[in-house]
């Protein structure tokens, strides 16, 4: 109960000066309190905002590398294709090695025959030939000197020796037997067969030499001509 007087107002005044500064205070914890309030909102707004953003980014470093990695891919299969390609045309290129190595292969026969037929034609010129038998024997026979003979020299470098000596008047009966010394003196002077059967045969012709007598000269040849190489 509030006395009456003077003594009361004191008192009143006392205890508003008391509820004022309670007010005062406790106006000052509210502001406090509502300043702290601000800043955890503020920085809950920008945590927000970042976590967002690291959100948004996360997703674009996720596209950027699902392209990376589709990138990669392509990448992959085209080297893929790439190298797939390049063994095809390595395996390629050695199929057709292979073919043009058979076809020389296959070729080189082919040619051999065609060019022994060609200077058996010129043997057939130069030569009396009384039968058709009497060629193909002689065909057969300059064949078989490169075979079972083993003579160093193409056939058709011996049919070129028989028609050099056929050209000089050599018989038919003798060309067989003439055909094998040029052939031999041909490889010691590397000759072709036409060159070495001419010079035997104008040996023989010119000196009126027999076949024995122009291979005893044809060593003599090669005797010396070997001993200035060693010289």
């Amino acid at each position: 109960m509030v006395k009456a007087g003077p003594e009361g107002a004191d008192k009143f005044g006392k205890d508003l000066e008391v509820a004022k500064g309670r007010v005062l205070r406790l106006n000052t914890f509210l502001g406090e309190q509502q300043r702290k309030l601000d800043e955890h909102r503020r920085a809950a707004r920008e945590a927000g905002i970042a976590v967002e953003r690291l959100e948004e980014q996360a997703k674009e470093l996720g596209v950027v590398l699902e392209n990376l990695r589709s990138k990669y891919d392509r990448l992959g299969a085209a080297m893929a294709a790439r190298d797939a390609n390049l063994a095809r045309r390595s395996a390629l290129r050695g199929q057709m090695m292979d073919a043009v190595a058979l076809g020389v292969a296959l070729g080189a026969p082919v040619k051999a025959a065609m060019d022994f037929e060609s200077a058996m034609a010129d043997v057939k010129k130069v030569v009396n030939f009384e039968t058709p038998g009497q060629f193909k024997a002689m065909g057969q026979d300059i064949l078989a000197m490169t075979t079972r003979d083993r003579l160093p020299m193409a056939a058709k470098q011996i049919a070129a020796i028989v028609a050099a000596a056929g050209q000089s008047g050599i018989a038919r009966r003798e060309l067989k037997g003439f055909a094998r010394d040029p052939a031999r003196m041909g490889v010691a002077f590397d000759l072709t067969g036409e060159q070495s059967g001419a010079m035997m045969a104008n040996w023989r012709a010119g000196m009126g030499l027999t076949q024995p007598r122009v291979v005893m000269l044809a060593d003599a040849v090669i005797c010396s001509f070997s001993a200035q190489l060693r010289a």
